[in-house]
């Protein structure tokens, strides 16, 4: 309990006494009651504050990770989006790619039979370029309903 020093002082203080080099009166007394109640208030104020401020920081350590662990999901969230929608308009490039090459293979398809047909036949040209075109768009949703039923 008693360190080498507070041993060494104790006994210093013993000698002062022995020696009356220090004088025991009622404002002595007043002086040591003061400083040793003085010490030991800062003692106890000392664990007090040292506890509070470890609570504090271990609060503050535990917010930190939280924040830290929401900030990871919501990156890689935001990058599982990022992909999503790369690969989204690679496939609505791809369908409209496709699109447009249908629509021209039409536009040629439709050149030629009306360019080879007679004027009174029309109407039957016409009959067969819409089954034609209907035909084409189920074909072409149904693959564009398959693409993104696989993205998703």
């Amino acid at each position: 309990m008693f360190t080498n020093m507070h041993l060494s002082l104790l006994l210093f203080f013993f000698v002062l006494l022995s020696k009356e080099f220090i004088i025991f009166n009622e404002e002595i007394l007043v002086l040591a009651a003061f400083v040793f109640f003085s010490r030991i208030i800062v003692i106890s104020i000392n664990q007090v504050i040292t506890a509070e401020l470890s609570l504090r920081k271990d609060k503050i350590k535990e917010n930190c990770n939280f924040f830290k662990e929401l900030q990871k999901k919501t990156l890689l969230y935001i990058l599982k989006y990022n992909e999503k929608q790369t690969k989204l308009g690679f496939y609505l490039n791809k369908s409209a790619t496709i699109i447009n090459a249908e629509i021209l293979y039409l536009a040629m398809l439709y050149t030629k039979t009306f360019n080879s047909v007679p004027v009174f036949n029309c109407m039957s040209c016409l009959n067969f370029s819409n089954s034609i075109a209907s035909s084409n768009a189920i074909l072409r949703q149904s693959h564009l309903f398959r693409g993104l039923y696989n993205f998703v």
